[in-house]
């Protein structure tokens, strides 16, 4: 009877400790759940100071196994410090999908795509860290919110996202980090070595907007977009390529006059009132054959014509991106980083045209 009543003792006090407060490993709780359910995600974060140069951009997985509480990353990393130069991604259009190859007209060119260096390689930013969900209140009403502290040695590193849950998607949206003030997620029971064809992508039947932060630093004055969305991508409009088969190209009007003319275009863009050209020349193509790596490059076709070329080799766009698949493997949209360091040397006026940010390209924003 004594050893009995011990045990029930026991059983009492544990009972009556309280619950811990930070992320721990092997509670009960997190070894029953996953956030929304799911185990692989894809990510996109930054930190992006508006006046300062010193942004840096992430993007990569995060891997969770509920049967330990734990997390693993594997991020690619660039900073506005280091800036990356664009490179070849391996990729040429063929004449199916860009038949222009003179530098004065505006038809799609079959122009080498580019991507940000760094790209192509393996994932440098790896780390480790234990999760926990809770239930909290974001915005006056009640929301399940994921914490995560990682393992960087003595510098504490945590964040907190709040999960919503749809029935085959999970979304991740930023509450707070102790080094990003950006960041987008999405996860689901596909494998991160599962991806979509590029023709599963042009043949997509939902609308996919565009939500992001972007970083601007154009001579004295700094431009910051906090929640820049809305904008659809024309994902349908673009042609297939038929060699290679993982490649896209689209040529478009641009939304606005501002986009391309002014001093860059001078000659070939807006003139005044007076309209030449404002097209501009999208690729989008495969990095990854056995992941989710897509890159989208894009540039003004009069930026080109402006130096007589037929491929633009100035400032143009380059835009890093992990695609989304829900847990039936159906491609759903992006989530990215803009990677468009000013080419050339390593100076402060370069930096001030650094065209950088961090968004989610889907059809749940």
């Amino acid at each position: 009877m004594r050893t009995l009543r011990n045990l029930l003792a026991a059983v009492l006090v544990l009972a009556a400790l309280p619950a811990t407060a930070s992320p721990s490993r092997g509670s009960s709780r997190a070894e029953a759940e996953l956030p929304g359910g799911r185990a692989n995600f894809v990510v996109a974060t930054a930190h992006l100071e508006p006046g300062i140069r010193d942004s840096w951009m992430r993007l990569g997985t995060y891997r969770f196994n509920a049967a330990d509480s734990t997390v693993r990353a594997e991020m690619r990393l660039w900073r506005q410090s280091r800036p990356s130069e664009r490179v070849n991604a391996g990729v040429t259009p063929d004449l199916k999908c860009a038949p222009g190859g003179v530098w004065d007209t505006a038809a799609r060119r079959n122009c080498p795509v580019k991507t940000v260096a760094g790209f192509r390689d393996g994932a440098t930013d790896k780390r480790s860290g234990v999760y926990e969900l809770r239930d909290q209140t974001v915005h006056g009403r009640a929301a399940r919110v994921l914490w995560i502290k990682w393992s960087v040695g003595a510098s504490a590193w945590t964040e907190q996202w709040e999960v919503l849950s749809r029935p085959t998607l999970t979304r991740l949206d930023q509450l707070y980090s102790t080094r990003a003030n950006a960041g987008y997620g999405y996860g689901s029971k596909a494998e991160l070595s599962s991806r979509r064809a590029m023709d599963s992508v042009r043949r997509h039947d939902g609308e996919i907007r565009l939500e992001g932060m972007s970083w601007r630093n154009k001579g004295a004055a700094a431009h910051h977009s906090p929640r820049a969305s809305g904008s659809v991508f024309s994902h349908s409009k673009f042609t297939r390529c038929d060699n290679p088969s993982y490649c896209m190209t689209l040529r478009e009007a641009a939304g606005s006059r501002n986009v391309c003319g002014g001093t860059g275009c001078p000659h070939h863009g807006w003139d005044g009132d007076r309209k030449i050209d404002i097209t501009i020349q999208y690729y989008l193509a495969r990095i990854g054959a056995h992941d989710r790596r897509d890159t989208l490059w894009h540039w003004c076709s009069c930026l080109a014509m402006e130096h007589g070329q037929t491929c633009h080799s100035g400032n143009s766009h380059v835009k890093p991106m992990l695609q989304v698949l829900d847990d039936n493997g159906k491609f759903r949209g992006w989530v990215g980083v803009e990677t468009s360091f000013y080419p050339g040397r390593n100076t402060k006026a370069h930096r001030e045209q650094d065209m950088l940010g961090v968004f989610r390209m889907t059809d749940w924003v």
